[in-house]
C-alpha cells in the first residue's frame, strides 16, 4: 500500500509537474466523505421538485405524453397488449430459498394461493398486465405493500404519480406519491414519513446509469410513434370531405360565370346526403380537366412503422405486412421470443420476487412455469417401453387421462421346436424387475399425492359449508387411468409377491395363469378401492363400503377442524389453513398408504401362488412379528383357506404391518 502511495504522488506531484507534463490535477472539491462514487452529475437539489422525472430534466416526453402516445396509435397498443397477453398467459410458483423445488413449504404455497388475487380483488393474471403495462409505457412500475389489514395486500400504483427521492450518490432511497400537486405521506405512529422502498417496490426494467428513472419501450421508440400518429392522421384526411375537389371539368364555351356557378350548385344538390361521393368541380372554358392523386391509404412506410413497432416489443409483425411464406413466419415468431420474450419474463420474476420478499421475508422467490409438456406420442412410446414411468409425468403436470397406461408383458413365445416353456417359467405380465427387489413406494406416492391435494381443495369448500351450517359432501373420484395405473403398481408389487412364493416351496402351478389372474383381479379391485371405487365390468363406479376408502379420512378432519373452529371462532381461512396442514392430506400419508398396499398386493401374490401350486397349508412368519400379530404367529401351521385369529387371510394385519405368511403342508 504505501508503494501505492509513493507512485500516486510521484505521478501528481514530480511527474505532472514537469516538462510538457500534464499537471497535477485539481484538488477535490467535495467535503471528506462526501459524493464518494456518486452515480452520476445530477441536478442540485433534485428532490426539492415535486415533478416525476424531474431529477432526469425535462428534455424527453413526460409521462402523460407516453400515456397518450399508446391510447392514440392502434400499432403501439396492439403489440404492447400483445406482449403483456404474452407474459400473463404463464402460471408461476412460489418456492423456497435453498429448499426443494418439488415439495414448497407450507407457507411459500399459503403464499401462492395469496398470488391468487395479489390486491385482493384482481385476478393474478390481470394484476400482471396492470403491472406490466406501467413498465412498458413509463418504465416506473410500482407496487404498494399496504400493511393495514391481517394479510398484506400489493396494489399496483400509476407510476405517473411516483417521484423518486435519491441518496447524495444520486441513487434511489425513498418514494413519494404526488397526488394532487403535492407529495403524499405515509403516516405511521403520528408522523409523516416518506415510503421506503420495502413498502413502495419500485421495478424499472431499463435502468441508465446517467439518469434516475427508467427507458421505456414507448419513450425509446417516440420518434417512430409519432411519426406513424401523422401517417394516421394523414390517411383520415382520406376519408375526410375537404374543398379540394377529386376532378375538374370543363364547361361549355357558350356558359357564363353564372351557369358555371348555377351547375355547379345543382350538381352538389344532387349529390346532398350520399355517403362516400367523390366531389367533382367545374369551370370555365379554357381550362383542361385535371384529376387529383390522393395518398393512397396504405403503403411500404406502412410496414415500416409497424415492423418498427413490433421489434420494440419483441413481437412477430406478420399479420401486419405482406403475406410471407410459413417458414419465414414461424422464424420471426422464434427470433421474438428468443430476444425479448426471456427478458421480459425475467423483468417479471424479478419484480415479483421483491414483492413477494417485501411483503413475506426474504426466504422466497417466484419462479415462471415455462416448461412445455414433452410431446403426448413421444412419452407414449417412453411409457410403453418402461423408461419412464406414469408418476414421473404427473411430477410434470399431465393429468391422469393424458398418460397412457403402462404395458403388460407379451405372453411367452415358443421355442425354436415349437415348444413353450414349462410351467412355473412362463414370462409374467408386470413383473419388470429382479426377483425380491422391493417395489418403490414413491411410484404409488406420487399418484395418491395427487389425489389427497384434489381431496383437500374439496375439504376446504366442504369444511366453508359445514362451518355455515350447510349441508356438504365429498365428491371427488379419481379418474380410471389413476386407478389403472396404481392397479398396474399393485400388480408389480403382487407379482413380485408371487416370485417370491417361488423360491419358498418346491411345488410348482400348472400354468402362470392360475396365480396371475388372481394377483390381476386384486390389484384391479384393491385400486379402486382404496379410493371408494369399484368395478362393474370396465366401469367404475362408487363403493362406499370399500375398506381402504382414503377419503373417509378426509371426512373425519372435515368434522373435527369444523368442531374446533366452531369452539374457538376461527375465520374461514384459518380453517382452511388448518387443514392444509392436518395428516389427513400430507405426503407422509400418502407414502404410509403406498407401502401399505404394496405390502397387501406381495402378499397376495404370495397367496394366489401358494393356492396354484397345491400348498395344503400356511403360517404366519413368527419371525420379528407384530406386536399385534403375535396370536397369528402363536397359531401354527392353519389351512391355506383358512383365516387367522385376526381374521386376515394373509398380511398386513394393520398399517404399517409388515408380516409374511410361509408356505406348510397340514399333518392329519
Amino acid at each position: 500500500m504505501a508503494g501505492m502511495d509513493l507512485a500516486a504522488q510521484a505521478i501528481l506531484g514530480n511527474v505532472g509537474s514537469g516538462w510538457f507534463a500534464p499537471n497535477t490535477p485539481i484538488s477535490p472539491m467535495a467535503p471528506q466523505r462526501h459524493a464518494i462514487g456518486r452515480r452520476f452529475d445530477g441536478p442540485q437539489s433534485v428532490n426539492l421538485n415535486i415533478s416525476p422525472k424531474s431529477a432526469d430534466g425535462t428534455d424527453g416526453p413526460t409521462y402523460r405524453q407516453l400515456h397518450r402516445m399508446v391510447e392514440n396509435c392502434d400499432i403501439l397498443s396492439i403489440a404492447l397488449y400483445s406482449m403483456l397477453e404474452r407474459i400473463s398467459k404463464y402460471n408461476g410458483r412460489v418456492l423456497d430459498v435453498g429448499g426443494d423445488k418439488r415439495k414448497p413449504s407450507k407457507q411459500a404455497q399459503a403464499i401462492q394461493e395469496w398470488f391468487m388475487f395479489p390486491d385482493g380483488t384482481t385476478p393474478f393474471a390481470t394484476w400482471v398486465q396492470t403491472f406490466g403495462y406501467d413498465m412498458a409505457v413509463t418504465d416506473n412500475a410500482t407496487v404498494f405493500i399496504d400493511r393495514d389489514g391481517k394479510v398484506p395486500l400489493a396494489r399496483v400504483i400509476d407510476g405517473q404519480s411516483i417521484a423518486v427521492r435519491v441518496n447524495e450518490r444520486y441513487e434511489p432511497a425513498m418514494i413519494q406519491q404526488i397526488i394532487k400537486g403535492g407529495p403524499a405521506h405515509d403516516y405511521q405512529m403520528g408522523s409523516a414519513k416518506d415510503y421506503g422502498l420495502d413498502t413502495m417496490v419500485w421495478c424499472p426494467k431499463h435502468r441508465r446509469a446517467n439518469k434516475v428513472y427508467g427507458f421505456s419501450y414507448v419513450e425509446q421508440i417516440r420518434s417512430t410513434v409519432t411519426l406513424a400518429l401523422q401517417r394516421t392522421s394523414r390517411q383520415l384526411d382520406y376519408f375526410t370531405s375537404g374543398n379540394i375537389p377529386a376532378m375538374l371539368l370543363e364547361a361549355p364555351a357558350a356558359w357564363t360565370p353564372g351557369m358555371v356557378q348555377e351547375a355547379n350548385q345543382q350538381w352538389r344538390d344532387i349529390l346532398a346526403g350520399v355517403s362516400g361521393k367523390e366531389e367533382v368541380q367545374i369551370m370555365p372554358n379554357g381550362m383542361k380537366p385535371y384529376i387529383f392523386e390522393r395518398d393512397v391509404v396504405k403503403n411500404d412506410f406502412d410496414e415500416w412503422l409497424a415492423r418498427m413497432v413490433c421489434f420494440q416489443f419483441s413481437i412477430p409483425p406478420t399479420p401486419l405486412v405482406r403475406e410471407t411464406n410459413r417458414a419465414t413466419a414461424e422464424a420471426s415468431q422464434e427470433a421474438s421470443v428468443k430476444e425479448g420474450h426471456a427478458s421480459q419474463l425475467r423483468w417479471a420474476s424479478d419484480s415479483l420476487t421483491r414483492v413477494i420478499r417485501s411483503a413475506f421475508g426474504p426466504q422466497f422467490f417466484w419462479e415462471w412455469d415455462t416448461e412445455s409438456k414433452p410431446d403426448a406420442a413421444m412419452t407414449a412410446d417412453l411409457v410403453k417401453s418402461g423408461a419412464l414411468k406414469p408418476v414421473a409425468l404427473i411430477r410434470i403436470g399431465y393429468a391422469h387421462e393424458e398418460i397412457a397406461d403402462e404395458p403388460t408383458a407379451t405372453p411367452a413365445k415358443e421355442d425354436a421346436k415349437g415348444e413353450k416353456p414349462k410351467a412355473g417359467n412362463e414370462a409374467k405380465p408386470g413383473a419388470k424387475s429382479v426377483k425380491n427387489v422391493d417395489i418403490e413406494p414413491s411410484s404409488l406416492a406420487g399418484l395418491l399425492e395427487s389425489h389427497l391435494d384434489e381431496l383437500l381443495t374439496e375439504s376446504k369448500l366442504a369444511s366453508r359449508l359445514s362451518l355455515s351450517g350447510q349441508e356438504w359432501s365429498i365428491e371427488t373420484k379419481p379418474s380410471k387411468g389413476f386407478v389403472l395405473r396404481a392397479a398396474a403398481v399393485l400388480h408389480d408389487a403382487a407379482i413380485q409377491g408371487a416370485d417370491e412364493a417361488m423360491m419358498q416351496t418346491k411345488q410348482i402351478p400348472e400354468s402362470a395363469e392360475s396365480y396371475e389372474k388372481p394377483a390381476l383381479k386384486f390389484a384391479r379391485e384393491q385400486a379402486a378401492s382404496m379410493v371408494g371405487m369399484k368395478w362393474d365390468g370396465d366401469k367404475l363406479i362408487p363403493n362406499p363400503d370399500a375398506k381402504w376408502q382414503i377419503s373417509e379420512e378426509a371426512r373425519k378432519a372435515i368434522r373435527a377442524s369444523v368442531a374446533t373452529a366452531i369452539d374457538e371462532s376461527w375465520t374461514p381461512n384459518q380453517l382452511a389453513e388448518h387443514l392444509s396442514e392436518h395428516h389427513a392430506f400430507s405426503p407422509i400419508r400418502a407414502l404410509n398408504i403406498a407401502r401399505d398396499q404394496i405390502a397387501q398386493a406381495q402378499e397376495a401374490g404370495s397367496f394366489a401362488y401358494f393356492k396354484a401350486a397345491g400348498v395344503t397349508g400356511k403360517q404366519w412368519s413368527a419371525f420379528d412379528a407384530c406386536p399385534a400379530c403375535v396370536a397369528n404367529a402363536a397359531q401354527g401351521v392353519i389351512p391355506v383357506e383358512a383365516a387367522f385369529q385376526s381374521g386376515h387371510i394373509h398380511g398386513p394385519a394393520h398399517p404399517n404391518c409388515r408380516c409374511r405368511i410361509l408356505p406348510a403342508e397340514v399333518t392329519t
